[in-house]
C-alpha cells in the first residue's frame, strides 16, 4: 500500500504486551532471582524502564543525560525531543 513501509508482508501485526506479572517474572529472571541463570541487573533495569516508559530500544540507547530530570525522592521525568 501507498506509504507502506513493509517489505511484503502485509499482515497485520498482533501485539501481546507483557503483563505487570510477567514483567515480573521477566526482571527477576534477568536480576538473577532465578537459579541457574547469571544476573544482569542492569538489563534488569533497562526492561522495566522500557515497559513502563513506553520507550523503544533505539530511543533508549541514545538518551542523554539532560533527557533525564531527577526529582527528589524515587522520581524521574524523561522527556526526549529529537529531530531529523
Amino acid at each position: 500500500s501507498p506509504g507502506s513501509r513493509g517489505t511484503g508482508d502485509n499482515a497485520a501485526f498482533d501485539h501481546h504486551p507483557l503483563t505487570a506479572e510477567e514483567l515480573g517474572r521477566l526482571s527477576a529472571a534477568i536480576s538473577g532471582d532465578v537459579p541457574g541463570l547469571p544476573a544482569y541487573p542492569a538489563y534488569a533495569l533497562m526492561v522495566e524502564f522500557m515497559a513502563y516508559s513506553g520507550l523503544r530500544a533505539g530511543e533508549v540507547a541514545g538518551l542523554e543525560i539532560g533527557d533525564l530530570l531527577f526529582a527528589p525522592g524515587p522520581k524521574c521525568s524523561v522527556k526526549v525531543q529529537r529531530t531529523k
